[in-house]
């Protein structure tokens, strides 16, 4: 109740954002172990998808990369319907 509640402080600690809080560094090393791994797998398979294999699944959460186009460049649209 002493302290004006519109009083700024001398200095302001600045350091970067963590990329995630965790509970204690066991489960921070859980954390990237899992994310690693995570990124690992969703490399492969969009190295797999690049190569033309259409069924190649994702991680789960992960979102693929979008497929190239079959439209030749210069060439309209095939007329649908």
């Amino acid at each position: 109740m002493n302290q004006n509640p519109h009083s700024k402080p001398r200095k302001v600690k600045r350091s970067p954002a963590p990329l995630v809080h965790a509970a204690s560094p066991e489960e921070w090393g859980i954390f990237k172990r899992n994310w690693l791994y995570f990124v690992d797998c969703y490399r492969e398979a969009a190295d797999r998808l690049k190569k033309g294999d259409l069924t190649v699944l994702f991680p789960e959460g992960s979102i693929p990369p979008r497929l190239p186009s079959s439209r030749v460049h210069g060439q309209p649209r095939a007329a649908s319907g």
